[in-house]
């Protein structure tokens, strides 16, 4: 018995202890941002039927991180939250306080350790009420998520509406300032290491209500530093990414989807009037791409001279900081 001991024992030794499990160099990521159109009081149509078939679509697509917008009403977002949890995405916020709430709700299948929301400064015009963005607190959700790789920054949001013209440039640049304020501005003052690894990677995603090339979506990508998913795919809906310091995206693709009509209660129709924007991306250990901090400080010199005369222009024709109250209140009614 002592002889067979000491023969098990020896073998342990040659064998040794087992190998430590290698830490992850890549990991997939499935996102879906989509502006759900759930307005209240039948402002949005069959709203309610709709609200389920959008759970029952999202459950189906075995995603990892979900950014919806206009999720107005609390128990659409509890519906919605329950369809999502039963697809694996457990972890979830739901910014739904105030009169209508943000809108914003985040799905993550990997732990959410924080998340904060904060409202636009500038909003609407409460004199308008058939345009509504005045009446929501809308603003920005920011959150921070446990990745296997490690730390991943995820921002939803939703700019205020243009509404068939361009009255509201004016509020949505302010929003767009307002929000690469909180993001970084990492394009206009680059940092002067690029592969600090306390930096994590982020994603930014929403109906930011701009198209690509227009004065607020290039402030907040110049300032931030950030690209589109595909710049390619066109409209107001984005997925816009910015590599950390040690880890960096990769784009595998990026798509409009969930735009078919479905059979509901009243008829077939879409289930929302904005398409979803799927992106399948990939984390991934690397080192930092090739750093050109001159060539962001000019982009993002570029954007500023073309934005400050305008800027300037709208402030002089609302008259808010010299002129005469009736100007001011000739201005509000316009």
């Amino acid at each position: 018995m002592p002889r067979l001991l000491a023969l098990l024992f020896a073998c342990l030794l040659l064998v040794g202890p087992a190998p430590a499990e290698a830490a992850p160099r890549r990991q997939k990521v499935r996102v879906l941002c989509w502006n759900v159109w759930g307005l209240p009081w039948g402002l949005s149509k069959q709203r309610e039927e709709r609200i389920p078939a959008i759970g029952a679509r999202l459950a189906e697509l075995k995603l990892d991180l979900v950014l919806l917008q206009e999720v107005w009403v609390p128990e659409d977002g509890v519906a919605l939250g329950k369809a999502l949890a039963a697809a694996g995405l457990t972890h979830q916020v739901h910014e739904s306080e105030g009169f209508l709430g943000s809108g914003l709700l985040v799905a993550s299948r990997w732990p959410i350790s924080g998340s904060e929301f904060t409202p636009f400064e500038l909003t609407g015009k409460l004199h308008k009420p058939w345009n509504g963005d005045a009446w929501a607190r809308k603003g920005y959700l920011e959150l921070q998520l446990d990745t296997p790789l490690g730390r991943l920054s995820v921002v939803d949001t939703h700019l205020h509406a243009s509404y068939d013209g361009r009255e509201y440039e004016a509020v949505q640049t302010a929003q767009a300032l307002q929000l690469s304020s909180a993001l970084g501005d990492l394009g206009a003052r680059p940092p002067p290491q690029r592969d600090d690894a306390a930096r994590p990677p982020l994603l930014l995603a929403g109906d930011l209500n701009v198209e690509l090339g227009t004065l607020p979506f290039e402030l907040l990508r110049r300032r931030c530093d950030l690209r589109p998913g595909r710049a390619t795919l066109g409209g107001i809906d984005w997925v816009l990414l910015r590599d950390g310091g040690g880890l960096s995206w990769k784009v595998k693709k990026v798509e409009h989807a969930l735009t078919e009509e479905v059979e509901l209660p009243g008829g077939a129709r879409p289930l929302s009037d904005h398409p979803a924007v799927l992106a399948e991306l990939e984390l991934q250990r690397a080192a930092p791409a090739r750093w050109q901090p001159q060539q962001r400080q000019r982009e993002w010199l570029s954007v500023v001279r073309e934005a400050h005369p305008w800027l300037v222009a709208k402030r002089d024709e609302a008259g808010v900081l010299s002129g005469r109250w009736t100007r001011r209140a000739i201005f509000l009614l316009l």
